[in-house]
């Protein structure tokens, strides 16, 4: 639980607040798998790289994009 000790000791999460992070962390797994499932995996990485830039405002680039 590595995740979830980091979490603790740098925001002091609890353990509900933990159980809410492992959940929504959870469902946003199930969902990225349903979208690779249902279309492929360069559309679910896509989707996730843009909600990844709407949240943080920040320029999100994929590893094997900057190698290439």
């Amino acid at each position: 639980m590595a995740d979830g000790g980091c979490l603790h000791e740098a925001y002091g999460f609890s353990e509900k607040r933990l159980d809410k992070f492992f959940d929504a962390f959870q469902a946003a797994a199930d969902e990225l798998q349903k979208m690779i499932d249902e279309v492929d995996q360069d559309y679910a990485y896509e989707k996730l790289r843009l909600r990844a830039e709407e949240i943080s405002k920040r320029d999100i680039v994929f590893y094997e994009d900057v190698m290439k």
